[in-house]
């Protein structure tokens, strides 16, 4: 089991493949730096991955915040990820620009700790915020949520 894990920002042209992540008290992936919207993430790629049993997020890129000052990712690819039994959202995916999809991918039960305070609003198997271009998200299996 690895812990959570978190590349350290700026950076851009990575992916994390091939990982089973389980039993973690927070988020699976975590990719994100707040305050900082100088360097966007460009052609992340997050594939084939098992995550199972997460305390909160399965996975957690960029900021659900609403401010500008936030980085954004183009090229996003989230795909063929399997991500089972978290406390939140499975996926929570923030400040979206270019051409990002979230595709073929078996996310749930989610939001499983759905009556804890600090999950009030986090319930569901999918949370996507765009900020600017064209996204898509398409042919996910999502089951179950709070």
């Amino acid at each position: 089991s690895a812990p959570d894990s978190q590349p350290n920002p700026p950076t851009s042209e990575f992916e994390v493949s091939f990982v089973e992540i389980r039993n973690v008290g927070f988020a699976g992936i975590t990719i994100k730096r707040d305050n900082n919207g100088t360097f966007p993430m460009d052609n992340v790629s997050i594939h084939d991955n098992y995550l199972h049993d997460i305390g909160s997020e399965g996975i957690y890129l960029g900021s659900t915040q609403l401010q500008y000052d936030q980085h954004s990712f183009n090229h996003l690819r989230i795909t063929n990820n399997r991500i089972l039994r978290t406390g939140t959202e499975g996926i929570q995916v923030g400040q979206l620009g270019h051409d990002c999809e979230i595709s073929h991918n078996v996310v749930g039960p989610c939001a499983i700790d759905w009556k804890s305070a600090f999950q009030g609003f986090q319930d569901s198997c999918l949370q996507v915020t765009f900020r600017y271009g064209q996204s898509s998200v398409h042919h996910n299996i999502f089951i179950g949520a709070g």
